[in-house]
Formats: structure tokens, sequence, C-alpha cells
């Protein structure tokens, strides 16, 4: 993960220790089922099309310069993330 903003608007920065991993490579540290199949990095609309396609974004987003959103969860949520990849650690099913 790279840096951002948490919860209560403090910064967070990230440092580079190793290569750069793909999106393959991680998932062989994901149960199957659990894998990403299909993503994509950056949209292939145009401003025009996106504009189209989501009006309500365009407005909020491009016409009145509304910072992007994070997300929030609970600590809860969170921590039974933690917990499922720590008991899934090197069981590449």
């Amino acid at each position: 993960m790279v840096g951002g903003v948490t919860k209560r608007g403090n910064r967070t920065r990230a440092f580079s220790l190793g290569k750069k991993v793909t999106i393959e490579y991680l998932n062989n540290y994901i149960p199957e089922q659990n894998r990403v199949v299909s993503y994509r990095y950056q949209s292939r609309l145009t401003l025009k099309q996106a504009a189209e396609k989501y009006p309500e974004w365009y407005d909020q987003r491009i016409v009145n310069k509304r910072r992007r959103s994070t997300w929030v969860t609970s600590r809860a949520v969170y921590d039974w993330c933690l917990n499922e990849l720590k008991q899934n650690k090197g069981n590449k099913n």
C-alpha cells in the first residue's frame, strides 16, 4: 500500500522495500475464490463519455471540483481482514 489519508485526516507514508509486484503475483497468496480476475487501472472512457455515463460523478468531481472520498470502515473489519490474511499465509489454494 502507498501513503494516503486516514479516517481522522492524518497523512500516512509508505516506503519502497522491494520490487514491484503484479496483481497476478498477489493472487498467489489469496484463496482462489477471492482472487482478482478482472481489473483495470485506468478508465478507457473519454471525459465526455464519462459525463454522459456518470452525470452525478461528473458534476461533483469535475464541475464542482470535489475531492475523492475515502473508504471508511470499522476497526473490527480491518482486524477480521488481517486475521484472514494471517490464517491463509502461504496457503496457495
